[in-house]
């Protein structure tokens, strides 16, 4: 979802007062996408119904880093390269959603899962990223790259993308329940002809919707 250059120039320049640049990529950082969809859901009192509970974040100086890594086997940390060029105490802070640690494997309830996928995007968070390893225990884990309302995306993009980001979540949802062979009654998705599946799965293939 990131925007090419003449989108975020545009963006940049088209409030009152200018907009650096860096600022605008703090829409698509997943730890602040994370931060954007779990305020949205505590706004709601929704924490802890729709998707596991988040019970907030924590910064780690980066000294810590070779301990975590030898204690749990960790294997990177998604730095950009030029930041381990760094001594430890030059790079930026470790940054974490402290969540419920949920073990249980997901048991497929269809209806509830969807109630909830719903509830969440009448609030204006749309997952994106709809997975059978971003549930545990039923519950959704994952938000790095949900887009929450109001974002950049829906200022920029014409309707007919936004449409189809909204709408990315619905398609997937039902992809997934036939993937994992979950007998269903409903369909998040109503999908009215083939040229619609055609688009749908040709999104999904390639990262983008069409």
């Amino acid at each position: 979802f990131a925007l090419d250059e003449s989108e975020r120039e545009f963006l940049s320049r088209s409030t009152d007062s200018y907009t650096p640049l860096n600022h605008l990529d703090h829409y698509f950082d997943p730890f602040y996408n994370e931060c954007r969809a779990y305020g949205r859901l505590i706004e709601k009192n929704l924490n802890g119904q729709v998707a596991v509970r988040c019970h907030g974040y924590m910064m780690l100086s980066s000294e810590y880093e070779d301990t975590l890594e030898d204690q749990f086997v960790m294997n990177g940390w998604n730095r950009l390269a030029e930041e381990y060029d760094e001594p430890p105490s030059k790079r930026q802070p470790l940054r974490a959603i402290v969540k419920d640690l949920v073990l249980e494997d997901t048991v497929w309830k269809p209806r509830v899962m969807l109630s909830h996928l719903k509830r969440m995007r009448k609030h204006g968070v749309f997952v994106m990223d709809i997975k059978p390893e971003n549930y545990k225990g039923g519950m959704l884990v994952d938000f790095s790259i949900a887009l929450t309302e109001p974002h950049v995306v829906f200022q920029l993009k014409p309707d007919f993308h936004i449409e189809s980001y909204k709408n990315r979540d619905l398609g997937a949802f039902d992809e997934m329940m036939r993937d994992q062979k979950v007998k269903i009654t409903i369909r998040a998705f109503p999908v009215r002809n083939k040229d619609t599946i055609r688009k749908l799965r040709s999104s999904r293939k390639s990262g983008s919707p069409a």
